[in-house]
């Protein structure tokens, strides 16, 4: 698509203020109302149509949802901080996300972009030479930070709505922008993805800003996303006086620790890398009562399907030893997980067709390999819903420079990718929905 010199600069700096507003205001996954409301404002004022709230999920499918409590507060939050209570109130529940909905009357194929909202929990940094603390959008939000670029994703699905919105007349078809919440402990993905939201999609496309990688560095596709189950593993005991009558109580702190080294000790596997962490931990009630309950936070991650399953028996056997070695029982909560998918060849070379002449993008090569670090991707199930139905997909990698690696404190991209990446999600919708088109 042709761009003026003039709507450059307006859609990028739309896109800059956008991000910055998200990432001032960050949101965890199952939160985003503020992030939701602030995007169904801006389709509104576009005029385009949107799903929200449970016409865009599956109950069943979600996973890791906080609990009422928590997202009652957030819901507030939102509010206070100046989102819509009506569209808030619509989305109780943890309901976030939205889809887009650009028909342009004429008939043809369906084509869909996914882009990510939600923050991390990290807490961002407090030194003064970090460019969002310079600039003054910094995370107000204790232990929430944008910390993956999924605030510049959000941005980017705006700036593509808004470019979109007046140039219907050449395309055909419909176009879906669709705004997935909870990516982080690959949660959202598989409820939005059996939600119906993706019946009769014939192209799903998206991508992810790389801190680290090279300013417009990119790639058309992705491969070798981690398989990954995210856990809760409780430990169970029996209190007790931790002076007067500690034979009397059984440690699930012991219970938790024993089991947090033993899952660090356990054998790799032959076929592929393997991961597990434990991230994060709650124990209590007090230090002299002993410890009755103990929950481990962590994920176990394998390269294929047959490793994570073994690394997730694995820890599961660990922890069941642990707490048997306590007198404590053990239970698994499942949190989130994600799959693989395959990138098709020819949406690769559509990415890479699409790229060519847009200032900002260096390079665009076929294929990153996301999952030799270990990355995991809930995108995985849109595209392999998409591909059930006989469609095709792609996932890209769009390098922006920065600093820090992600989910790190000091997390920084280079904004000037949002342009490039608006103007190459563009020039994929013109070619797969050209007026010329029809199905």
């Amino acid at each position: 698509m042709e761009f003026t010199k003039e709507e450059k600069k307006a859609l990028l700096d739309k896109m800059v203020a956008f991000r910055r507003e998200r990432h001032k205001h960050p949101e965890n996954g199952w939160t985003e109302f503020y992030a939701t409301a602030a995007v169904i404002k801006e389709l509104q004022a576009l005029g385009i149509p949107y799903k929200f709230g449970r016409d865009v999920h599956t109950k069943e499918e979600r996973m890791g949802v906080p609990d009422a409590g928590t997202l009652r507060a957030c819901m507030d939050r939102a509010i206070a901080e100046g989102a819509d209570p009506e569209l808030v109130e619509a989305m109780e529940g943890g309901y976030t996300g939205c889809v887009a909905i650009l028909d342009t009357g004429r008939p043809g194929p369906v084509s869909a972009l996914r882009v990510d909202m939600d923050c991390n929990d990290v807490g961002e940094t407090e030194d003064p030479e970090h460019y969002a603390r310079k600039e003054g959008f910094a995370s107000v939000h204790p232990n929430l930070m944008h910390a993956c670029g999924h605030d510049a994703h959000t941005a980017i699905g705006v700036g593509v709505a808004t470019a979109l919105a007046g140039r219907l007349d050449g395309l055909c078809g419909r176009i879906l922008i669709i705004f997935q919440p909870a990516e982080e402990g690959v949660r959202g993905g598989e409820s939005m993805a059996k939600s119906g939201i993706l019946d009769g999609v014939n192209y799903l496309f998206g991508g992810h800003v790389g801190a680290g990688k090279e300013l417009g560095v990119c790639t058309g596709g992705s491969k070798e996303h981690a398989f990954t189950y995210k856990l809760d593993l409780k430990f169970t005991g029996e209190a007790a006086h931790a002076g007067g009558s500690p034979e009397k109580g059984n440690n699930a702190a012991l219970a938790a620790a024993t089991a947090l080294i033993g899952c660090y000790s356990i054998s790799r596997h032959s076929k592929g890398y393997s991961r597990v962490n434990i991230g994060a931990g709650r124990f209590g009630p007090g230090r002299n009562v002993i410890c009755d309950e103990a929950v481990l936070i962590g994920e176990v991650r394998g390269q294929t399907e047959e490793i994570n399953e073994y690394m997730y028996n694995r820890v599961l056997e660990v922890c069941r030893g642990a707490a048997a070695m306590y007198n404590c029982s053990f239970e698994c909560q499942l949190k989130g997980h994600a799959i693989d998918a395959e990138c098709d060849r020819e949406m690769v070379e559509l990415a890479i067709e699409c790229a060519k002449g847009i200032e900002g993008i260096t390079s665009m090569t076929d294929f990153s390999k996301e999952a030799g670090g270990g990355g995991a991707e809930d995108v995985c199930f849109m595209m392999k819903e998409v591909q059930r139905q006989g469609g095709k997909a792609t996932y890209m990698s769009l390098g922006a420079g920065g600093r820090g690696p992600h989910h790190n404190t000091h997390f920084h991209i280079e904004e000037d990718i949002m342009l490039p990446a608006a103007e190459l999600y563009c020039n994929m919708f013109e070619k797969l929905n050209s007026a010329d088109k029809t199905e």
